[in-house]
This record gives C-alpha cells, sequence and structure tokens, in this order.
C-alpha cells in the first residue's frame, strides 16, 4: 500500500525513488553547481562595478532595482511560454546562453543608460534559468521530489566557493577578470542542463486549463501571500543588515564574515531537507521557516554588539534554505500537471522581484525616519502575519 504524505496530490513511497534517467543526480547536481558559482562570481559585485564605473549612489540604487523589476515579469512570461508550448529544455538552454554575451557586455560597459540597459537585458535572459531548472528536477524526481535539496545543495557551495574567488579577482583585476569565471561556469551549465530529461507531459493537461485549475486553487494565493510577506523579511536583511552592522561599529569584514557563515548554514539545512519534509510535509517546513524568520528579525533588533550577529546568522539556512527547498516542493505539488514552470517562476518572482523592491524601498523609509530597530521588528511582525496568510489556505478551491 502506498504511503500518502500530508498534502501531497500525489503517492509517494518513503524509502524509494522512481526509475532515474541515467546520471541524473550528476548532471542536475552540475548544473546547479555551475549555475551559482557563475552567478556568485558575479552577481554580488555589480554594484561595486557600476561605483568603479562612476555611478552615483542614488543611480547605483535604480540600476539594482532594475533587475528585480525586469524579473518580475520576464520569469513568469519566459516559464508560460515554456509551459504552454512544452519548450522547458530549449528554453532553459538558450536563456543561459543569451545571459553570457549580457553578462560579458554588462562587465564592460560604462555611464548610466549603458549599464541600465544591459542590466535589463541581462536581467530578462537570466530570469527563468532557475525556476526552469527547478521545474526539470523535480518532475524527473515525481514523487521523490522531497530529493531535491541534497541536489540544490550543490548550487549553496558552488555560489559560496565562486563568491570568495570572484571576490578576490574583483579587488585584484576588477570584473572583466571575474565575469570570465561566470562565462566558464556557465558554459559549463549550459552542457549541464542539456542532460537533464525533458518533462513528462503524457497526462499534462491544455494550458490554459492548467491556468484555470490553479487559479481557483485557494492554497496557491495563500502560499503567494504568505511568501510575500516573509520576502520582504529577507529584503529588510539582505540590504540594511549591512547598514545596520556599520552602524554599531563594524566593517566590511565582519560582514562578509557573517556572509560566509550565512552561506555555510544553507548545507544542512537542504542536505537533512529529504528527512524534515518526509516528517513535516513541505507546509510544515515552510510554516517553521516563517517561525524561524521571524525570531532571526527579532533577535538582530536586539542586538547592540555586531559580533552578536554572527552568531545569529546560522538562523539564515533554517529561514531562507528552508522557505526555498519546501517552496518548490510545494510549488510542483500545487501546480496542474503542465504547469509546474509557471508555478516555480511565479513563487521566485514574489519572493524576490515583488517583494524585493517592496522591501528595498520600504525598508529605506523605515530606516532612514524610524531607524533600524523599527524596520525589523515591523518586518519580523510582518513574517508572522505571512505565516497565517499562508496557514489559511487549507481549502482545495477557491470562492
Amino acid at each position: 500500500m502506498q504511503a500518502r504524505f500530508p498534502g501531497y496530490n500525489h503517492p509517494m513511497q518513503p524509502n524509494s525513488a522512481p526509475n532515474l534517467p541515467r546520471g541524473f543526480r550528476f548532471w542536475a547536481s552540475a548544473f546547479y553547481f555551475a549555475f551559482f558559482a557563475a552567478s556568485g562570481s558575479f552577481v554580488p559585485f555589480l554594484n561595486a562595478h557600476y561605483q568603479q564605473s562612476g555611478i552615483p549612489l542614488q543611480q547605483i540604487g535604480l540600476l539594482a532595482a532594475l533587475p528585480m523589476l525586469m524579473n518580475l515579469f520576464a520569469n513568469p512570461l519566459w516559464a508560460a511560454a515554456a509551459d504552454a508550448f512544452r519548450l522547458h529544455g530549449r528554453l532553459l538552454t538558450l536563456s543561459m546562453m543569451l545571459a553570457i554575451p549580457a553578462a560579458w557586455l554588462l562587465a564592460h560597459a560604462g555611464g548610466f543608460w549603458a549599464l541600465a540597459g544591459l542590466a535589463l537585458v541581462y536581467a530578462f535572459a537570466a530570469a527563468p534559468i532557475i525556476s526552469l531548472g527547478d521545474h526539470a528536477v523535480t518532475e524527473a524526481l515525481g514523487p521523490a521530489r522531497y530529493e531535491y535539496g541534497r541536489l540544490r545543495i550543490w548550487g549553496a557551495v558552488g555560489f559560496g566557493l565562486s563568491a570568495w574567488a570572484g571576490g578576490s579577482l574583483m579587488e585584484h583585476f576588477g570584473i572583466q577578470q571575474s565575469v570570465l569565471a561566470y562565462v566558464l561556469m556557465m558554459g559549463l551549465g549550459v552542457f549541464a542542463a542539456a542532460h537533464l530529461p525533458k518533462p513528462r507531459l503524457a497526462d499534462a493537461a491544455p494550458f490554459w486549463k492548467g491556468v484555470q485549475i490553479l487559479s481557483t486553487d485557494r492554497r496557491w494565493y495563500s502560499f503567494l501571500g504568505g511568501v510575500f510577506l516573509a520576502g520582504i523579511g529577507f529584503s529588510a536583511i539582505n540590504n540594511y543588515l549591512i547598514l545596520y552592522m556599520r552602524s554599531l561599529g563594524a566593517g566590511e569584514g565582519l560582514f562578509g564574515l557573517g556572509t560566509a557563515i550565512a552561506g555555510v548554514s544553507e548545507l544542512p539545512i537542504f542536505f537533512f531537507s529529504t528527512q524534515i519534509i518526509r516528517r513535516w510535509s513541505p507546509r510544515g517546513l515552510i510554516g517553521a521557516a516563517f517561525g524561524a524568520l521571524a525570531l532571526r528579525l527579532l533577535l538582530i533588533s536586539l542586538v547592540r554588539d555586531p559580533k552578536l550577529i554572527l552568531l545569529l546568522q546560522l538562523l539564515h539556512g533554517p529561514s531562507f534554505s528552508a522557505v526555498w527547498a519546501a517552496g518548490v516542493n510545494y510549488s510542483s505539488e500545487i501546480a496542474p500537471p503542465g504547469l509546474g514552470a509557471s508555478a516555480q517562476s511565479l513563487f521566485g518572482a514574489v519572493l524576490f522581484a515583488l517583494a524585493g523592491i517592496v522591501g528595498a524601498y520600504s525598508g529605506g523609509q523605515i530606516f532612514q525616519h524610524w531607524g533600524p530597530t523599527v524596520l525589523f521588528q515591523g518586518a519580523a511582525f510582518l513574517v508572522l502575519c505571512g505565516g497565517l496568510v499562508f496557514w489559511s489556505g487549507r481549502a482545495r478551491r477557491a470562492g
């Protein structure tokens, strides 16, 4: 008799995996490692590149916001095209190949308008990569999609290693050299992506029928609503933790160490997410992650010694990595057959783009007028509200 985990639409056998294509785990791990290694060697240093190009701080903020705005529209657009025309594999490799020259040109450009245009082109090309990749991996895993974290862990490894190496290249040679690492690793990523299996489409409903089914599922709205509020909390940390630490007397070196600790904290969460999801279900892990994020924000607001923030960075894994691993599983669970890429893209767009834009702008206003304590405590309250919104979506149909 097949066991059914709480909340899943499909039966699972907890101690077995489907008959996966030969070499699947290798190629999936290689894809995540290569893509995130490429991103880690280039993306974190774009603002420094803009500053070295003589761009004023106010315009740097705009250049940083433009990719999030583009991602909000481009990611669902690419994914919808992949689902509607069954072109998942081709669009994944195409988007990666387009991102390579866009990144190269961005690294060698100067002047606000040239940088803004190329930043938008790069964001458009790169927007769907992780959504389409996650869709390919979770579809191949099928009922064993809870093993996703053990493959995604290689992305955390790749990002951490390449960010360290990219920072050294950036410091000594400029972004024009670190982008070479991006080109190399993204090229390897294209090769790995080409070996990912195509999604099984035999039981897929027509695209617009799938849209209708998803649009009447109350769980989907409560999930995205909760993710949006939690994303504002993540945005507060991503954009303003460094300013808060500097106000407490810390330098960039201490912040960099905290970032490294946060990266290390992702590894056990991704590795053990298989067992956690088996025991708690994706819904349970998402709820626990929201609680960890709210606690993290609250404790940050109370700290007055910046060195203590290093300890709090250990909560990055139980908050962000848990939300991501469980959210990818939950999106795959809710999505009707044939609409998986669109569901993954909307999850990512809401968490990173929509919540990132709102959190960055509103957080800056709160930080300036009321200070970091109010910012982080207010964000913690929003995350708790997000948990309530998420848990309200138990009924299957909306309305």
